[in-house]
């Protein structure tokens, strides 16, 4: 038996950005379509999503008409962002569908999104252009508002995007976060 909310396409979907969250595999921007991203559909009783078949497209409509930049999750909850706009996805029936968490803010890097421990739950940490943010899937902040608090001159920001970042934990305390920015 297949659902009819079951996609299968001759070749597989080709995209830049990949998380796993739900049991699913996410993926985007696929198929030429910037602010568009494809969904598996869930897999039962694996440890590991399998991305065929595809449970539908979704796309990332912020009012900025900006491309997707990438994908989080965080307190059990997949988001999906642009540089000036966070969604929430969500997985229905049909295809993905994500809602407007945060619009005038986003992040640059996929890869520079990382997982920060607070207080029993997890906050996204990523650079913007000004400086360092985070989000707790609720609220949006600045946590360093300038780089030039951080080193003298600041950082290249035409390369913030190609950023990775890098969160190391002893102890239960976020010991270093650190940038790539070449």
């Amino acid at each position: 038996y297949i659902s009819s909310a079951l996609r299968l396409f001759s070749m597989p979907p080709i995209g830049p950005f990949l998380m796993v969250w739900q049991n699913r595999v996410f993926m985007g921007p696929v198929n030429g379509m910037e602010r568009g991203f494809i969904c598996s559909a869930a897999s039962a009783g694996l440890s590991i999503a399998n991305i065929w078949p595809a449970r539908g497209l979704g796309s990332l409509n912020d009012r900025f008409n900006l491309p997707l930049r990438g994908f989080f999750s965080i307190n059990g909850r997949g988001y999906a962002f642009t540089a000036a706009s966070i969604h929430e996805i969500s997985v229905p029936e049909s295809s993905p569908f994500t809602t407007p968490r945060v619009e005038g803010h986003g992040f640059l890097s996929h890869h520079a999104v990382v997982k920060v421990p607070q207080g029993g739950g997890e906050l996204a940490c990523a650079p913007m252009a000004d400086g360092l943010a985070v989000f707790d899937g609720a609220s949006y902040r600045m946590v360093l508002p300038d780089w030039s608090m951080l080193m003298e001159g600041g950082v290249n920001k035409r390369m913030l995007g190609e950023s990775v970042g890098a969160v190391m934990r002893s102890r239960k305390r976020c010991l270093s976060f650190k940038f790539l920015c070449l």
